[in-house]
């Protein structure tokens, strides 16, 4: 089926791979995978180490459709071996914006889909998840296609989560309770999640949809401004694919007093030859 497929759709990032990585087996590996509308990506780690060896991204491009984005997942799933590779632990984490945040009370089997419609668009065919965050008092309720749950049920280690689930727990782990407020943003090539985080409760998580770096701006301000935030006053840390010359970050930092890239994740090791900054494909690393 994946000869419909143009193989221009998918375009193979840049390897990273340490030594270590020839040398794992089996019983020591650790796969993580996240796929999102523009790129699948995952890292194999040393489960003893927590050292991550291998890292590699794929970039989706000119995708159209749904169709075409679930037959590129496909093609890197059929021609990447350590996709396949049977691991002693391997989780798969998908992004898509079809999600809405709602009480761990509500009855979320006989109204998950009611409630998701409410925010989003829900498909007929559609599955709907329910992931517990925030220490389960808040569920994160989502959509996805049958196909690509499928895929990550053969080869991804059982049924996926949200990638924000796990981000937003980790957000709320190192937020100090403090009664201090923090400002998250995750920053991906067509989309950023905005997070706010209070005393480790979280008040506000939400996708925004950007084109171009004013319109990134237009929203966050937007948003700062419907939450009472004082740009002056509130540090926001900055995770996702963004670069410290990029025009996005010159404009961030021009109506943001104070902007800082995430520190690493303190859950994993890195090598000193790895080439990547520690803020990028943080999900990944939450996952």
């Amino acid at each position: 089926m994946n000869h419909l497929l143009s193989p221009n759709k998918v375009i193979t990032g840049a390897k990273y791979a340490s030594p270590e990585a020839a040398s794992l087996t089996a019983a020591n590996t650790h796969l993580k995978i996240l796929i999102t509308p523009s790129q699948l990506v995952y890292l194999v780690a040393d489960i003893n180490s927590k050292k991550v060896v291998l890292l590699q991204p794929y970039q989706f491009s000119r995708i159209t459709s749904a169709e075409e984005w679930r037959l590129s997942v496909d093609s890197i799933f059929e021609k990447d071996d350590w996709l396949r590779k049977e691991v002693a632990e391997k989780k798969t984490g998908i992004f898509t914006s079809s999600f809405t945040l709602v009480p761990a009370v509500l009855d979320l089997e006989s109204s998950g889909k009611e409630l998701l419609a409410m925010n989003c668009a829900v498909e007929a065919e559609s599955v709907i998840f329910s992931d517990p965050v925030a220490a389960g008092d808040i569920h994160l309720v989502y959509t996805l296609s049958p196909a690509i749950v499928q895929k990550c049920r053969v080869y991804g280690g059982g049924s996926p989560v949200h990638a924000l689930t796990g981000f937003i727990n980790y957000l709320l782990a190192i937020a100090g309770p403090d009664g201090k407020e923090h400002l998250f943003v995750y920053v991906q090539s067509t989309s950023f999640q905005l997070i706010f985080i209070r005393n480790k409760s979280l008040l506000f998580c939400n996708s925004f949809g950007y084109q171009s770096p004013e319109d990134f701006m237009y929203h966050l301000l937007f948003a700062c401004k419907q939450l009472r935030i004082d740009p002056e006053l509130i540090p926001l840390t900055l995770m996702g694919e963004v670069m410290r010359d990029s025009t996005l970050f010159l404009l961030l930092v021009k109506y943001i007093r104070r902007v800082e890239f995430s520190k690493p994740h303190n859950a994993l090791r890195f090598s000193d030859d790895y080439p990547l900054p520690p803020h990028f494909f943080f999900n990944l690393f939450c996952l």
